[in-house]
């Protein structure tokens, strides 16, 4: 076969890209490698509120930084304050209150003590514009009919996703 060019075993798309001089890579925590020409500014230079009831929808901020933004959201986890007394919603005939709890049986639970309403983790970072009326509740308003909750097919919590 003289005459024709050698070809490489090995290669795959991610090899035409390479520089020719890499430096060495780092392994991290997980055992996975880490590239040291990647800039990791994800969650590094973004400020998160991670109160549910004082933030901007992820709609509301520039396309460009979403991906970002629900990085830094996902790092962090769902807001799940645990406190000795949350205030409490007076209804018809008793006054009930948001449930500790919940966080276990539903972990993408959020609480606002500000707004004493709980949110859908999930739905804030991943929502769009087509999603059903349950989900927007627990995305921009808020939930606050602690007496539905655990109630069978009246339960939010269970229905909206």
């Amino acid at each position: 076969m003289e005459g024709q060019p050698l070809i490489k075993k090995n290669k795959n798309l991610f090899s035409f890209f390479q520089r020719a001089s890499r430096p060495t890579e780092n392994t991290t925590f997980d055992g996975q490698t880490e590239d040291p020409e990647v800039e990791h500014h994800l969650s590094s230079n973004i400020d998160i509120e991670r109160e549910p009831g004082k933030r901007k929808q992820i709609l509301e901020f520039s396309f460009n930084l979403r991906d970002e933004i629900r990085v830094a959201y996902l790092k962090a986890g769902p807001y799940q304050p645990k406190l000795a007394e949350y205030s409490k919603t007076q209804g018809k005939s008793q006054s009930r209150c948001f449930q500790a709890k919940w966080f276990n049986q539903f972990p993408w639970l959020e609480y606002s003590p500000m707004t004493n309403r709980a949110y859908c983790f999930y739905c804030y970072l991943f929502r769009n514009d087509g999603n059903s009326s349950n989900c927007l509740a627990l995305v921009i308003s808020g939930y606050n009919q602690w007496k539905r909750v655990n109630d069978s097919s009246k339960c939010v919590f269970l229905t909206h996703l």
